[in-house]
């Protein structure tokens, strides 16, 4: 019974120790208040693409690691057969907490990982890095949890930091995307679940948030977990150095890809052999936007601050949209008659001058409730003791 009382004792030292760490010692942020976009200037992150360099690519998938507890199905083999026949220029494996090394020798390797623990499902795609970010917070986090975890990932200067699919389980709400600062995309686009509102919120805050599209996938042997969604980069080759340099600038965008049911794996792989519609040519005149697709859309919509939709045009392979005074940001998205849809990065005001300042650390703030979290722990630990003790004594 003593053995039993002292790792109930233990535990529950532990347990508290995860809470007040979390909720009293994290760090305590002063979040400035949001700032739209605005300068004379429009940012147009095509600027520079070439319509024959678009780079077909899947930055989210899992195989069997951790001896299958986190739910990854077949082999590296297995997952870079797939999307090596499904056409991909770039399939990164993002094992949790892991860098998959198969491949590596490939000109078109990536290294990534998904880091994050937390039941909330707050997960961090990170590219580019061979450094594995091990600390989360377990429990429900706040949004200074959630700030001082993209500041832990972005303390390594090559690591391009994707927050993976938002809106599952509201790991990161419209409103944390208003203040949140440190990532460099989001991952709208995934099988299931897309996050059009996070996106908007963190673009209507002045945020310069990239859009990132992925599968997701966790069994590569599945033909409806493959080839759903997918990030097009603009880059001279698949080069892990290029992919991410052009990601950086903006020089990409997502596509939800058309769907067949009872589609196996080689009927998808002849069907992606027809090509998809692309992105020809975009370019900004003065105040005004123009964009030409490869084939024709059923519909092109330009939308704005809040993800108001502000023009809609139909049937056509091309468009514009002049910039009004009051917006300050337009992003593109275009839907083809066979379910594909493309979503371009926006094209936003600026005057050579971040539009937003970063959250910063307070520091009396944080001194209080850290001071707060180590009396709650000590009286914590003189009550367990004492209680411990007293049925010490009963027992003799």
């Amino acid at each position: 019974m003593a053995l039993v009382r002292g790792l109930l004792f233990a535990f529950g030292i532990l347990i508290m120790y995860a809470v007040i760490n979390q909720y009293f010692f994290c760090p305590r942020y002063s979040f400035p208040e949001p700032a739209r976009f605005q300068g004379r200037h429009l940012f147009n992150p095509y600027a520079d693409s070439d319509p024959a360099q678009w780079k077909r690519c899947n930055f989210h998938g899992h195989v069997h690691a951790w001896f299958g507890l986190t739910h990854g199905s077949g082999t590296a083999e297995d997952y870079h057969r797939v999307y090596d026949s499904l056409g991909y220029d770039v399939a990164a494996i993002s094992d949790y907490e892991k860098i998959n090394r198969y491949g590596e020798h490939r000109a078109d390797f990536m290294p990534a990982y998904e880091h994050g623990y937390g039941i909330k499902k707050n997960h961090h795609g990170i590219l580019g890095t061979y450094s594995v970010n091990y600390g989360d917070y377990v429990l429900p986090q706040t949004r200074h949890n959630k700030q001082h975890m993209l500041n832990c990932l972005q303390r390594n200067d090559s690591a391009f930091v994707i927050l993976n699919h938002p809106v599952l389980r509201n790991g990161f709400s419209p409103e944390d995307l208003r203040f949140l600062n440190g990532y460099d995309a989001i991952e709208v686009l995934r099988s299931g679940t897309h996050s059009f509102p996070q996106w908007d919120s963190a673009l209507s805050a002045g945020h310069r948030a990239f859009i990132a599209g992925n599968d997701d996938m966790h069994d590569s042997s599945r033909p409806n977990e493959v080839g759903r969604n997918c990030t097009w980069v603009n880059a001279p080759s698949a080069n892990r150095t290029e992919i991410l340099d052009a990601l950086r600038a903006g020089n990409a965008y997502g596509m939800i890809i058309g769907a067949k049911q009872d589609e196996s794996l080689k009927q998808k792989a002849e069907r992606f052999k027809q090509g998809f519609p692309h992105l020809h040519s975009f370019v900004t005149v003065n105040d005004s936007i123009r964009l030409v697709l490869s084939r024709v859309a059923t519909s092109i919509r330009f939308i704005g601050q809040g993800g108001i939709v502000m023009v809609e045009i139909q049937q056509s392979d091309s468009a514009a949209y002049f910039f009004k005074p009051e917006d300050t940001y337009i992003r593109t998205e275009a839907h083809f008659a066979d379910g594909t849809s493309i979503f371009l990065n926006p094209v936003f005001r600026y005057d050579g001058l971040s539009s937003t300042q970063k959250p910063v650390i307070n520091g009396i703030a944080t001194l209080i409730f850290r001071i707060l979290g180590t009396l709650l722990l000590l009286i914590y630990l003189l009550v367990a003791l004492r209680v411990l003790r007293r049925k010490s004594s009963r027992v003799i």
